[in-house]
């Protein structure tokens, strides 16, 4: 289901990537697509959340591991991400960034707050807090890895977003306030 939404965007969502980078003199083509998320692209995301019944879309990259993030979120791959970064779209409202300190610009060209960390303390609080009153989310995760295409996010991160599936513990929901991810990410 989510496999098919995530085809359905990607195929309304022009790629940002280039086969060969330009060089340092060449300027960006004037009929070049403007870089960021359009208001339009952003609804678009929003209407699939909303018939799949998702609370929104978390999307997460570390030093450029995942290129469906980029291209739907129409942010230029192009330079050095050394960072984590995080960006819940949801099915409703403006997006929430959460950016480490060392690049905070990562996402300029998405709308919404956006949220600094320098620890992970830090990261995990204000992830909770994004995440707060979601139960369902789409990230680029496939179930065994069934189509690795998709399969961009690494097994930490979605112990992180989920929490501990058994007994008492300190998964982001819990900490935050907010309901158990005891199923699976969509």
């Amino acid at each position: 289901m989510i496999a098919l939404l995530l085809a359905a965007l990607l195929a309304q969502a022009p790629s940002t990537s280039t086969p060969n980078p330009p060089s340092p003199a060449s300027s960006p083509s004037p009929s070049a697509e403007p870089a960021g998320l359009s208001p339009s692209q952003l609804a678009r995301i929003q209407s699939a959340l909303q018939q799949q019944k998702l609370d929104g879309w978390l999307f997460y990259d570390f030093r450029g591991s995942d290129p469906i993030a980029y291209r739907v979120l129409r942010l230029d791959p192009r330079g050095i991400r050394s960072r984590r970064w995080y960006c819940l779209v949801p099915a409703r409202g403006q997006p929430q960034k959460l950016v480490h300190a060392i690049e905070p610009h990562a996402l300029d060209g998405v709308p919404g707050p956006s949220a600094t960390y320098a620890s992970w303390r830090v990261r995990d609080r204000e992830l909770g807090r994004i995440l707060r009153g979601t139960r369902r989310i789409a990230m680029e995760y496939s179930p065994r890895n069934e189509i690795p295409t998709v399969s961009r996010v690494d097994a930490g991160t979605l112990e992180l977003v989920r929490g501990p599936r058994n007994g008492p513990g300190s998964g982001l929901q819990r900490r935050a306030g907010g309901a158990d991810r005891e199923r699976p990410l969509e």
